[in-house]
């Protein structure tokens, strides 16, 4: 874990950080399926609880992230709404969204195991909930405007928790990187939408 007085990680070294943690598990789920059918003593040294929490946060983001953008998937109304001219197509957002759930898991489950309670978990919940609740407010009741207020917190969320985590973990904090800036770009995004319709 980076300590405040390493110099800025390069993205090598976040991306070194990820595939051993990834690394770690992998190999950990290759003891286990080692281990089927062995004795129930033979599982007492794996760390499961650590990376049973990396699949938990996995399945929660990706999977809750997924199912919200298929039961609010855009339609006949998202289509007829006027767009201003920056307007990705539509095929782009399951991609990127899939994507940076997979970072927001894996920086929430970083965090989780450094510090349960602390200030950056409670940010990493805050803008789980905010972004939960957007694609239903905007997709679902059409209520663009609060939308537009929704998203911007998410953004606040988002920026606060790469601030305060940047003391802690700075991997974790620069994981949200991609996510501020899709974040600030779908707030744009959102308001023309507003302003246009």
């Amino acid at each position: 874990m980076l300590t405040d007085t390493d110099a800025l990680p390069a993205p090598e070294i976040i991306a070194a950080e990820i595939a051993d943690d990834l690394e770690a598990a992998l190999e950990q789920f290759t003891k286990i399926a080692a281990r089927l059918g062995q004795p129930a003593g033979v599982w007492d040294d794996l760390p499961m609880k650590r990376f049973g929490s990396l699949t938990l946060f996995l399945l929660l983001v990706v999977g809750g992230g997924l199912a919200i953008g298929f039961l609010t998937a855009p339609g006949d109304w998202y289509a007829d709404l006027a767009k201003p001219s920056f307007n990705p197509p539509n095929r782009l957002f399951g991609p990127v969204w899939t994507l940076l759930y997979v970072l927001i898991a894996v920086a929430g489950w970083r965090t989780f195991e450094h510090d349960r309670g602390g200030g950056p978990m409670k940010l990493w919940w805050a803008q789980l909930v905010l972004n939960f609740l957007w694609s239903p407010t905007f997709f679902a009741t059409h209520l663009i405007g609060l939308a537009l207020l929704v998203i911007l917190l998410l953004l606040a969320a988002i920026l606060a928790f790469i601030i305060v985590s940047w003391r802690q973990d700075r991997v974790a904090a620069w994981l949200f990187a991609p996510y501020a800036a899709w974040a600030a770009f779908a707030s744009a995004l959102n308001d023309s939408i507003w302003l246009l319709n």
